[in-house]
């Protein structure tokens, strides 16, 4: 049994730095769970979204909130109905494979209970992650020979705890203006048949961090 919490937080470049980086210094990572009861499920995810505004993170319910204000008050119920909708369905997704669970930039293998966890980004010019590639001579894998970061971020025995905490900046097609991610990935090989809601508020026993700066 995998479990996986997915975080994200986004931001816009009039958010870069300063007291605004320092409001995002403070940001958990990681949060409570629904009261999980599993059955045959291989893999758990909740997934849960961030935005800051100011120097102020809002939930989705807040964001939506936000960005609708000038809504007429029946059409906001009507959106809230649906965010709450959507958050509900994100607090438990159920997958029989992690990698097609679309946990971005990550790859699962199990070999006698343990899983292994790598990390892969091919280098975008933007920034550079340090790292190398695992399969650079491997000429059975894809990224043979290929500037390519991949590498084992852990391996996670069983009832172990791992987080993966890397971020990136994009940008908005319509205007061109630079917006900001950091993502945090919380993943446990579990073995028990319930979950606590504060199952991942401890501290892991693994820590991959990939935070580059981001000018």
């Amino acid at each position: 049994m995998l479990l996986i919490q997915k975080i994200c937080l986004q931001w816009d470049k009039s958010e870069r730095g300063g007291k605004f980086a320092e409001c995002r210094s403070r940001f958990p990572l990681s949060y409570k769970v629904p009261d999980y009861k599993i059955s045959d499920e291989k893999i758990i995810v909740n997934r849960q979204n961030f935005y800051q505004i100011g120097i102020k993170i809002m939930d989705l319910i807040e964001f939506n909130k936000y960005i609708y204000k000038d809504m007429e008050d029946h059409q906001l119920q009507h959106r809230m109905v649906e965010v709450k909708r959507i958050i509900k369905e994100k607090s438990r997704i159920v997958y029989s494979d992690p990698n097609k669970s679309n946990i971005p930039n990550t790859h699962f293998s199990l070999i006698d209970g343990v899983y292994k966890v790598r990390f892969f980004e091919g280098r975008k010019g933007q920034f550079y992650r340090r790292g190398h590639n695992e399969d650079f001579l491997n000429k059975d894998s894809a990224f043979y020979y290929k500037d390519i970061l991949n590498e084992t971020a852990f391996n996670l025995k069983p009832g172990e705890y791992g987080r993966i905490i890397y971020n990136e900046r994009n940008m908005y097609f319509d205007t061109g203006n630079w917006y900001y991610k950091q993502h945090i990935i919380n993943i446990i090989n579990y073995i028990k048949d319930k979950v606590p809601t504060n199952i991942y508020l401890s501290e892991p026993d693994h820590l991959y961090s990939q935070m580059v700066h981001l000018f």
